[in-house]
């Protein structure tokens, strides 16, 4: 609680330096030109489905082999992610290079600066975010870690001056920056200094536990960039940009949640490799969860009144975008229970989880399609994906109470089997 206090504080700061830095950057460009540039960002959300699951391995097992005390192995596994990590995050950068390189030939200087933006993003995303930000484990390393991010707002809020002064091209230029200051800070605030080494059982090892958790971590994450890909398809591009206030404020009220479960899931993996009891690992994430959705409760209401002026007032090109960014809060705002589900990749019963994930995004697409038959309308989107995620949360903490009891079935049978054993001796 003390290290997920101090994380989700200092993210708190940096979250709102993100904001602010948002709110100027759609204040000083069109929606139009804010749309175009968050489409190409689009990519940056599926770039990460390219680590096949190494990452995702490695932030199981880490903590795993921490807790189990086999430091060797610890460093062995990091060594072997890096060289992944640099493998693909090098190939990807590249093919952007080449889109962007496309579109040069074709005229379009502008859409060309974008896409060799973004190959500097997706370069942070995936050897950054990736694979450095699982290298912070302990709780010290949190703290280290929510300064970067404090850093790296700062730095955000700071370079909103490139988008004033050369609006599109400050745009591209703030993106590239932003990533670049950020891949510094964790490169050089790692706490595993490992030479790569490439050993292909040790990686086929991460990409067995990791492809997994992966595939229902990335689902997850998709969700969202699935519903703005949507907006973008059905809306077009000022569509896209006027859902950015909506994308700004959902993951806002969710600051102290996601803190909780970035610290509770290794802590997680370490009780499993102590004791193996799954209600053990629930009772550890159960009380921060229930914290930050108290929390989130009072974010998501003061949210919900304060948008409309906020938004009247200081973004008045994007009023259009009121109504979906209220839905989005309350659609974000529901996902505070969602830490408890870690318990699926601690346990490795993703199979369930992934069933739970596919259904709410089934549910999503469903009622997303009946709410827009009689056109398209920016709140429909949200609406639909507060069903859906109400939908994924009943079936999950459903699942969890399923495990824990029959786990403890099990045991209760096991023990008066060797009750008897011993009597019968």
């Amino acid at each position: 609680m003390r290290s997920a206090g101090l994380f989700a504080g200092s993210n708190l700061i940096t979250m709102v330096l993100r904001i602010v830095g948002g709110v100027l950057t759609s204040r000083f460009v069109d929606p139009s030109v804010l749309g175009q540039y968050n489409g190409i960002g689009l990519v940056n959300g599926y770039a990460p489905f390219l680590q096949a699951g190494v990452s995702s391995g490695l932030n199981r097992d880490l903590p795993y082999a921490l807790g189990k005390g086999d430091t060797d192995h610890a460093h062995m596994l990091a060594a072997v992610a890096q060289s992944w990590s640099l493998i693909i995050a090098t190939v990807a950068s590249g093919s952007l290079v080449l889109v962007g390189g496309w579109q040069y030939l074709a005229g379009r200087l502008d859409l060309a600066v974008g896409w060799w933006s973004f190959s500097i993003v997706v370069f942070g995303t995936l050897f950054g975010q990736g694979y450095l930000n699982a290298l912070f484990r302990t709780s010290g390393d949190f703290v280290t870690l929510a300064r970067i991010h404090l850093i790296g707002g700062v730095s955000a809020l700071a370079l909103v001056a490139l988008v004033w002064w050369l609006g599109w091209w400050g745009l591209c230029l703030r993106g590239l920056a932003v990533a670049v200051i950020g891949l510094a800070l964790l490169w050089r605030a790692r706490p595993l200094k490992v030479i790569s080494t490439f050993d292909r059982s040790a990686l086929m090892s991460l990409a067995r536990t990791g492809l997994p958790i992966m595939a229902v971590g990335q689902a997850y994450l998709w969700w969202s960039t699935l519903n703005s890909t949507l907006v973008l398809r059905y809306a077009g591009a000022e569509g896209l940009g006027f859902y950015a206030i909506a994308n700004l404020a959902g993951p806002a009220v969710l600051l102290l949640s996601g803190a909780f479960g970035q610290v509770v899931y290794p802590r997680m993996s370490e009780e499993l490799g102590r004791s193996g009891r799954m209600r053990d690992l629930v009772r550890l994430a159960l009380e921060p969860t229930l914290v930050s959705v108290a929390a989130t409760s009072v974010a998501v209401t003061a949210a919900w009144f304060l948008l409309p002026p906020f938004v009247e007032i200081v973004l008045p090109k994007y009023t259009s975008g009121i109504g979906a960014a209220q839905w989005a809060v309350l659609a974000a705002g529901v996902m505070a229970f969602a830490p408890v589900n870690n318990v699926f990749n601690v346990v490795k019963k993703q199979g369930r989880y992934g069933a739970a994930i596919l259904l709410g995004i089934g549910v999503y697409i469903a009622i997303l399609h009946y709410l827009m038959r009689g056109g398209v309308d920016l709140v429909d989107f949200p609406r639909a994906l507060l069903v859906g995620r109400l939908a994924f949360l009943g079936v999950t903490g459903t699942m969890i109470v399923e495990m824990v009891i029959s786990q403890e079935k099990r045991e209760f049978i096991e023990r008066r089997h060797r009750d008897d054993q011993r009597r019968e001796s």
